[in-house]
């Protein structure tokens, strides 16, 4: 359940470890928004970044996003080494 910080007024977003392990967790805010669209094949739900969404990447601080991006570029560096590692023990 997301809580609310009585003096600031601001809400405080899902735990970091809940959003990694519970991919299905829902705050009131995501799950009684109306989105536009009726649901059908002839007009599906528009998805969208809800206000106060903690899961929205453009509401993360700089240093967070900057975190994710050299925690993946150090993972694709990984693999691509890991990947080509046994080529070079290997006879022509």
């Amino acid at each position: 359940m997301e809580k609310q910080d009585v003096e600031s007024q601001r809400r405080e977003g899902i735990p970091h470890m809940k959003m990694i392990l519970d991919q299905g967790v829902l705050t009131p805010d995501i799950a009684n928004y109306n989105y536009k669209g009726a649901g059908t094949d002839e007009d599906p739900y528009v998805v969208t970044w809800i206000d106060n969404d903690p899961r929205n990447p453009f509401l993360w601080s700089e240093l967070q996003k900057w975190t994710y991006a050299i925690a993946m570029a150090v993972a694709t560096l990984a693999v691509s080494l890991c990947s080509s590692a046994y080529s070079g023990g290997t006879s022509q």
